[in-house]
């Protein structure tokens, strides 16, 4: 907890203007604090568990989070690779998943107290009323580091007076505010961003490096492609720290136009620079902690097939059983007027009946096997369409069997970095 380094600006002391303590908005380095973080906390989610990145919006269509990576919405995703990637729709859609009241309360176990107005799906996103500083950033950062113990920042050690007396001596009030576990699991997926995710220039040389990048939207009129702030926030074993970019007052003359990789940089120069000569060390892994290796994901499902049944008028859709025990079958659908699929059902058998299609459409479909136990999502099973039609005979290119046409399920990750407003 003991600070090393502290830079509140160029002429902070003369102006007494220190940045290091001043609230900003975090964009996406909030989100392991507000969403990856307390929903590993509950046990119910793991690196490897699948999230959702489908274009939706929350609140009655009040919030349309998007992302920027190249490729958007690319429906099932792991939480590793959502962080890593930096997408925003798995952020919010986990968010909604285990409860705001979950973020908000983990948050502030890591001393960060979020206001009334918090309590929203923005916060996934780093949408805060009044921002957050380096310093909260850094220590909520160090518990992650730390296996789940917070630390009291302090930079005076011990005070003695001209004979030598102590008349000042700093007292620790750390506390664990994690399991050891979640801790251990935000660092793993914060080590991927750094070794080929949005935060990749804060790697150092020899060094474990975990870590988020953050950038929030510039959101001035007449003003395209400008940023108001840029973030990093990461660690080594050694030692944590959190850089902020931007200007003070934000203006149509005064915004930053590069993205969070420069933060991550000045990450790296200054803490390859500060940690020379120290012992490498290694952070802490719990007994119990499992890996994703030890941890096999279902079969993909096989055999999906269609067909449209007019007296229902339903679609029936039926698949080969998965082996394991437990195991259930997500079904996901999207209509030919959807640019992503939808997860509509959950099914204990390999079969589920469609009730909710309209006539003329052309509906796809592909299920994937979940395994309770672990957690975990198997592949996506090829794709099979289905056309409903009004007329008495299918279309011509269909067969009679309901119109099955099996293929691959579309959609690579690509890197992105995070804008929010």
């Amino acid at each position: 907890g003991s600070l090393k380094a502290m830079v509140g600006g160029r002429d902070y002391a003369k102006k007494g203007w220190n940045r290091v303590t001043k609230g900003r908005q975090p964009g996406s380095s909030f989100k392991p604090i507000v969403s990856y973080g307390p929903a590993l906390e509950t046990g119910d989610y793991f690196p490897w568990s699948i999230l959702r990145d489908d274009k939706i919006c929350y609140n009655n269509g009040k919030y349309c989070p998007t992302d920027s990576n190249k490729v958007k919405y690319i429906g099932p995703v792991s939480m590793a690779d959502a962080i890593k990637e930096s997408r925003n729709q798995p952020a919010v859609w986990l968010l909604n998943e285990i409860g705001v009241k979950t973020g908000v309360n983990f948050a502030a176990k890591l001393g960060i107290e979020l206001g009334p107005d918090d309590r929203n799906l923005a916060i996934a996103l780093g949408g805060l009323t009044n921002g957050v500083s380096p310093l909260q950033m850094a220590r909520a950062y160090g518990a992650f580091a730390n296996g789940g113990t917070l630390q009291d920042p302090h930079s005076i050690e011990k005070i003695t007076d001209s004979a030598g007396k102590t008349v000042y001596q700093f007292k620790s009030k750390a506390k664990q505010v994690m399991d050891p576990k979640t801790a251990y699991y935000v660092t793993e997926i914060m080590k991927g961003v750094v070794s080929g995710g949005t935060g990749v220039k804060a790697q150092i040389s020899g060094r474990t490096v975990a870590g988020k990048t953050g950038t929030t939207q510039l959101g001035l009129k007449n003003v395209s492609g400008g940023i108001r702030d840029i973030w990093f926030v990461g660690y080594t074993p050694e030692w944590t720290a959190a850089v902020w970019m931007g200007y003070d007052v934000t203006d149509k003359n005064h915004y930053v136009k590069s993205g969070s990789s420069q933060a991550a940089a000045l990450f790296s120069k200054v803490m390859a620079a500060g940690l020379k000569g120290h012992e490498k060390l290694s952070f802490p892994k719990p007994e119990s902690v499992q890996d994703e290796e030890q941890v096999k994901a279902p079969d993909a499902v096989s055999g999906l097939m269609a067909n449209y049944d007019p007296d229902q008028p339903a679609v029936e859709l039926n698949w080969t059983a998965v082996a394991g025990e437990g195991i259930t079958y997500n079904i996901y659908r999207k209509s030919n007027e959807e640019a992503e699929f939808k997860k509509i059902a959950e099914a204990a058998d390999p079969a589920h009946t469609d009730f909710g299609i309209l006539p003329d459409m052309t509906y796809t479909y592909y299920v994937t096997a979940y395994d309770p136990q672990t957690k975990t999502e198997g592949t996506p099973s090829p794709q099979v369409s289905v056309s409903i039609s009004t007329g008495e005979s299918p279309p011509p290119d269909e067969g009679t069997d309901g119109g099955v046409l099996p293929g691959e399920p579309s959609g690579e990750p690509g890197g992105g970095e995070e804008t929010v407003p």
